[in-house]
This record gives C-alpha cells, structure tokens and sequence, in this order.
C-alpha cells in the first residue's frame, strides 16, 4: 500500500496532475512493471515472464472464478484445499492460474467478452489454446494500443 502510494505521488509530480486525478490503472501498471504483485497468485512468481501479464489480466477481473467456470461444481468460500498430510492442507485454493491449462469454452466466452469491455480483442485471441497464451496475447495487444 505504501509503494502504491509512493507511485501516485510520483506520477502526479510527473504529470503536474492533482493526485486525485492519477488513474490506478496507471499505479498498477507501475507495481507491476517493478514486480509488485496486487493479486496473490500462488503459481505466477515475480521472476515469471508472465507476472506482469497476469497481474494486469488479474486486475481488469480476469481471474474471478475461473476455477468456477471450470467445472459444475461450485465451491465453498474459505473452503480448505485438499489434504497434504495430518494436519496439513494445500495453501490457498482457488488461487492459481494454470497458464498451461488449456481454455475451456466457457472461459474462453468469458475472457473474450472481458478482452472486448478492455479494448484488446483480436482474432489471435480466438486462436490461444492455454490461459497462459490467452493471458500474453491480450496484454501484448494491450501494451502496443497508442496510448
């Protein structure tokens, strides 16, 4: 929070702006870029050629209930994860992103339709097989629109 904070001062001295006026995205694009994470993803460290893909695809929404679309099944909020051993439980379910998992249809429709709302929707996205080449072809396009 702290960093966040730091970063609106700087860009708002940058841009003789009033700070209320920065726009978060533009602190986000900031966190990332320096490997600060604003979403906990537990497969996706900050030394991954994805992070910042995955943070900014996490931060338009992109990651909420995926694991639901997935599957029929719906879960629990607070559920615990599967079992390690005795006491012991896997960590934080529900919280990675499977960038080799392949698209299945009904999030493919889900993050076509995000992809659209955020102006960065081409027929290569159609194309992607895996979350993760989804997640890298729709930054890439959101990276080189004019700004």
């Amino acid at each position: 929070l702290g960093q966040a904070a730091g970063e609106a001062v700087v860009l708002a001295v940058e841009k003789y702006a009033r700070l209320q006026d920065v726009k978060p995205a533009d602190i986000r694009k900031l966190l990332h870029r320096s490997r600060t994470a604003t979403i906990y993803v537990s497969d996706v460290p900050e030394e991954s050629p994805y992070f910042e893909a995955v943070q900014w695809w996490a931060s338009l929404g992109g990651l909420v209930a995926v694991d639901d679309l997935e599957s029929d099944e719906h879960r629990e909020y607070g559920r615990r994860g599967k079992n390690v051993i005795g006491q012991y439980y896997e960590a934080f379910p529900n919280h990675a992103v499977g960038l080799k998992r392949p698209l299945s249809p009904a999030l493919r429709r889900s993050w076509l339709a995000l992809a659209e709302e955020n102006d960065c929707m081409s027929s290569e996205l159609s194309e992607c097989q895996t979350r993760g080449q989804f997640i890298m072809a729709a930054w890439t396009l959101n990276s080189s629109k004019p700004k």
